[in-house]
């Protein structure tokens, strides 16, 4: 009589080692899925960053008028406009409203940020 031998036979350890390399496969593709996501979140934190910086010189000047830029950085772009609105909130005060935008363009992303001051001034 012949005895029972315990152990796998090559095909179940075939199917083990193809099910380990899907497993495995699926859990690198999540990690790469997350670096490409983080990439991106610091890209567009970088971007908002750089225009909020950019506000917030544009701001601080005193003598604020209107007009408009481009500056091409290092590998980004940044856009910048300062135009007069709402002219009829501040007919006949000696404040003006200026709406300030700043752009800043890297490749196909772009982060905008705009607001509005109230200056001391008349009508041009």
């Amino acid at each position: 009589m012949k005895r029972a031998e315990r152990g796998f036979t090559l095909i179940e350890v075939i199917v083990a080692v193809a099910i380990l390399a899907i497993g495995i496969v699926a859990v690198s593709e999540v990690f790469s899925i997350s670096l490409r996501s983080l990439r991106s979140t610091r890209e567009g934190m970088d971007l908002s960053i750089t225009a909020l910086t950019e506000m917030r010189r544009i701001l601080q000047d005193r003598e604020l008028e209107e007009g408009s830029g481009t500056e091409a950085r290092e590998d980004y772009t940044l856009e910048w406009e300062v135009e007069e609105t709402d002219r009829d909130r501040t007919e006949g005060l000696p404040y003006r409203f200026l709406e300030v935008t700043v752009r800043v363009k890297k490749g196909r992303k772009v982060y905008e940020l705009s607001t509005q001051r109230l200056v001391k001034g008349v009508f041009k």
